[in-house]
């Protein structure tokens, strides 16, 4: 029997078929599931293994998190700028950042991984799928490891909206459906043509009169905002590259209601700009091409030494190939809605966003611009690190806060002068204070259970995070059989990813299959009909979900 040292590294519980019963059972075999589907397969099999992420220290899910941010601004060098800006705006800085960043967190998650796992086992022999074998063989260089395949699959590499999911009830049906970027692009620009000619949504060039552009709001979200700027002397206008907004009756109704108009791309591109851009998608694509094939980036990705640009470059090629004929159109479609329309104030949720990229790097007037705080995100300095993520520290403009607490944070740890920040509330939960009347006759009493998201980007979670979540389930429903006529529901959280919920749905239907589980439905209506509200706190950051039970 050889004395080598072998490791398994298991991500999909598809690839223990590929291997023999001696090879598992040998031991001078070690076993690793690298994420939570995986460990519960092998548990169940009563297979013995290790956990993965067990090698990674805290300090190691900090330094995966700030070594990912460190990568932002990749394509700022002298060479690339000279090259790839379009009306002084970097096309490849284009790329929407949160994408980006959970692109290259994933990646250098399962790299920190494999690397201090290697670091302590020193192996001899490890078999592993595509996708990790093209990561040992930047780490095993020298170190002289036999690295074997366990299946030929193509690891297929999506960025986070190459496919748009598109989720609905059918009564207490959920449905999923899943499509290309350009196929949602092909069908929202459709879509959104039609309601606005048909409903004169439409703002069109030349207008004069002062207008508010909003970017990427969802109207019936900040309703009250809205409403309250019915009667403004100007146009209150939505700028919606990313999403329609107009999806639905209610969404229609509201924005006809509130005299809001919708400003789309394709009406500020003539012909002319068409052929234009055309020809510039070939120019750009030359220089893409000239740009990926020396070694220039390759130093731009090293971790802990070692340059990772053999692992992200293809993806990456790839998705500028494929972004460089949205991204000119939206430049100079942005450049010209600045120019042939009176903005006299833009209002945006994010920075990092394509269509808000655009539009404030093309604020060459210097119109004025606000950034309104979206989420619950009062910081503390000991979760400085994560406030890169709202953009503080860059926006030059007015930031518009909730409260004091987040006001103060600014001003005392990012040193952003007292004059620039507005204390305004949050536009979006002023419908929260109205009055509700329960019409609720049941002396059931109903209990809502709202766990947060286990959010990928802040590498913090871990097979760990799961097992502790179950543990707590099971310890809230044992604990309310102790109590009669009590209902429990679950809301999940609205951005919780497919993997996520199946994940939660099958912990809850194994405890209890009579909870009702929620998952996009309206949060303030859920909050209405409940008694009792359990916030499971699982993100770096409060969930706004229990505030809005204390508002209520």
């Amino acid at each position: 029997m050889s004395l080598e040292k072998t490791l398994i590294f298991i991500d999909n519980t598809n690839e223990l078929d590929k291997l023999s019963k001696n090879l598992i059972n040998s031991p001078r075999t070690k076993i690793f599931s690298f994420n939570i589907i995986v460990h519960k397969f092998l548990e169940d099999k009563k297979i013995e293994h290790e956990i993965a992420e067990s090698y990674l220290s805290k300090e190691d899910h900090f330094k995966i998190f700030d070594t990912t941010v460190s990568f932002w601004e990749w394509h700022e060098s002298e060479r690339i700028n000279k090259e790839f800006q379009y009306e002084d705006v970097n096309v490849l800085g284009l790329l929407n950042t949160a994408e980006f960043h959970h692109f290259l967190v994933r990646e250098l998650y399962k790299f920190f991984v494999i690397k201090r796992i290697i670091e302590k086992e020193k192996p001899d022999k490890i078999f592993v799928n595509n996708r990790f074998k093209n990561i040992i063989s930047k780490l095993s260089s020298n170190n002289h490891i036999s690295i074997n395949q366990i299946d030929t699959k193509k690891y297929n590499f999506l960025f986070y909206w190459d496919k748009i999911s598109y989720e609905f009830n059918l009564g207490k049906f959920p449905i999923s459906i899943q499509l290309s970027r350009n196929n949602y692009q092909r069908i929202k620009t459709f879509f959104e043509s039609i309601i606005c000619k048909l409903f004169s949504l439409d703002l069109k060039p030349n207008e004069n009169k002062k207008i508010i552009l909003f970017v990427e709001f969802n109207p019936l979200q900040y309703s009250e905002l809205f409403e309250n700027l019915k009667n403004y002397e100007g146009i209150v206008s939505l700028l919606n590259y990313r999403r329609p907004a107009v999806w639905n009756m209610d969404s229609l109704n509201f924005l006809r209601k509130s005299n809001c108009k919708l400003i789309r791309m394709e009406n500020f591109l003539n012909a002319s700009d068409k052929r234009l851009i055309s020809d510039l998608v070939i120019d750009y694509l030359e220089k893409l091409e000239r740009l990926w094939a020396d070694d220039y980036l390759k130093n731009k990705f090293t971790v802990e030494g070692i340059t990772i640009w053999p692992l992200v470059k293809e993806i990456l090629f790839e998705t500028f190939r494929k972004r460089i004929y949205e991204y000119l159109p939206l430049i100079l479609s942005s450049k010209k809605i600045l120019a042939k329309t009176n903005v006299s104030c833009i209002i945006t949720l994010g920075l990092f966003g394509e269509s808000e990229k655009a539009i404030l790097n093309l604020n060459k007037n210097n119109k004025p611009s606000i950034l309104l705080e979206h989420g619950f995100t009062n910081f503390v300095p000991e979760l400085s690190r994560f406030d890169v993520s709202m953009g503080f520290h860059i926006f030059e403009d007015k930031i518009a806060v909730w409260g004091n607490i987040q006001k103060q944070y600014l001003v005392d740890v990012l040193k952003i002068p007292e004059k620039k920040i507005l204390t305004i509330g949050s536009p979006r939960h002023d419908k929260f204070f109205r009055q509700v009347i329960s019409t609720k006759k049941d002396p059931v009493r109903t209990v809502l259970i709202t766990p947060g998201l286990f959010d990928e980007s802040n590498a913090q979670y871990s097979t760990f995070s799961y097992l502790r979540l179950e543990n707590l389930y099971k310890k809230i429903f044992k604990i309310f059989e102790n109590f009669d006529n009590v209902k429990l529901i679950v809301k999940l959280h609205p951005s919780q990813p497919r993997i996520g919920i199946n994940i939660h749905k099958k912990f809850i239907n194994q405890l209890n299959p009579d909870v009702t589980i929620y998952h996009l439905e309206s949060t303030q209506e859920i909050l209405g009909s409940c008694d009792t509200v359990i916030n499971i706190h699982m993100e770096v950051l409060p969930s706004t979900v229990m505030m809005e039970a204390l508002i209520m």
